[in-house]
């Protein structure tokens, strides 16, 4: 029989995947990116995704371009 208790935490131990847009390149390693849910900017690592793309952040490190969308939020 399999740990119910470890089954549920791990439904949370996964981080967040972000979307953002590349806003500026610092030194050699480094961006910064403003994020789309609200417009909170965070510096994470690589240099991969060229400045005013979009791109997908998890850990601190983007991994990958994203599609430059319209994002529209809908409460029900």
């Amino acid at each position: 029989m399999a740990n119910l208790w470890a089954e549920f935490q791990a439904l949370f131990t996964q981080s967040p995947t972000w979307i953002g847009t590349v806003v500026q390149h610092i030194g050699s390693d480094y961006s910064n990116v403003q994020l789309i849910n609200g417009g909170s900017l965070i510096r994470a690592k690589g240099q991969s995704i060229a400045i005013g793309q979009r791109c997908y952040v998890k850990d601190g490190e983007i991994i990958g371009p994203a599609p430059n969308i319209l994002v529209v939020d809908i409460i029900v």
